[in-house]
């Protein structure tokens, strides 16, 4: 499992270090998505190339985005942290390079990086899941966690297939309940105006392995599809202006039938409706 390491990533230039040679150039490229109905979208920009780049999360100033990947090519295939400029300049690898990394969240002071790793518990790199038949999520050679899974197959139960949103005070009081429909809801980031939630959803994909960006109103849980790409939108986050959002949109780079191996992180300027 990917557990909190017990520290902060603090932001230091003596840390940093270069991208790897492996990957290809480092270039923002500005694509279109090619369908009307993406209202809310322009300018959208691919800021990775090449292995698999997903959550790419701003920066309190709005100039950078801190994300994880798994660069092709490298020694050891495992999700790394690195830091990016929205620009797509002055890429940076901050992590060990060892362990596998996830979900980091810069401070307000935009000078320490919370994140996830395996480093409590393993060195080397996971085994890569095989997507070939399904979407499956990996359990990091953590026996303890591969056990508790026998223990639900033998108790008749299985990983779930519906995530729902919700919305709770934090003092976790008044909770409520924004999505239902029956399939994953994920990823969930507040639009600027505090009203409406963005996150990821399947919920028009029949074989439930497309996943686009939706806007759901909190109060009168109206829903607006954001994207229509048929591939994987996912991990959306709004800059703290507001002018911009991030996500990892995969339809940008090979016309909709890119493999999963290539995961781009896009950058979209944001037109508020």
């Amino acid at each position: 499992m990917r557990r909190l390491i017990s520290g902060l990533y603090r932001q230091r230039s003596k840390q940093q270090h270069p991208a790897s040679s492996n990957e290809a150039t480092f270039e923002s490229k500005t694509h279109s998505l090619g369908d009307s109905r993406d209202t809310h979208l322009a300018n959208t920009k691919q800021l990775t190339f090449g292995g698999q780049n997903v959550e790419a999360y701003f920066a309190y100033d709005n100039t950078k985005l801190v994300f994880q990947a798994t660069v092709r090519n490298a020694e050891k295939q495992c999700d790394q942290l690195y830091s990016v400029n929205i620009n797509g300049s002055d890429k940076k690898l901050l992590s060990t390079g060892d362990n596998t990394t996830t979900c980091s969240f810069f401070y307000p002071d935009d000078q320490h990086i919370l994140y996830a790793s395996t480093r409590a518990d393993v060195k080397d790199c996971p085994s890569s899941a095989d997507f070939s038949k399904d979407y499956p999520w990996r359990l990091d050679n953590d026996s303890e966690g591969l056990a508790e899974h026998q223990r639900r197959l033998d108790k008749g139960l299985i990983r779930p297939t519906s995530l729902h949103l919700y919305l709770i005070g934090v003092d976790g009081s008044t909770k409520q309940h924004i999505t239902g429909y029956g399939k994953a809801s994920f990823g969930p980031f507040f639009h600027p105006s505090g009203e409406k939630i963005i996150f990821a959803s399947n919920l028009h994909a029949p074989k439930g392995r497309e996943f686009g960006l939706y806007l759901v109103d909190i109060n009168t849980k109206e829903l607006e599809r954001v994207t229509y790409t048929g591939d994987f939108d996912g991990f959306p986050m709004f800059s703290h202006n507001g002018k911009n959002c991030s996500g990892d949109l995969t339809a940008i780079t090979k016309n909709h039938t890119r493999p999963m191996s290539l995961l781009p992180t896009g950058l979209n300027n944001w037109i508020i409706k």
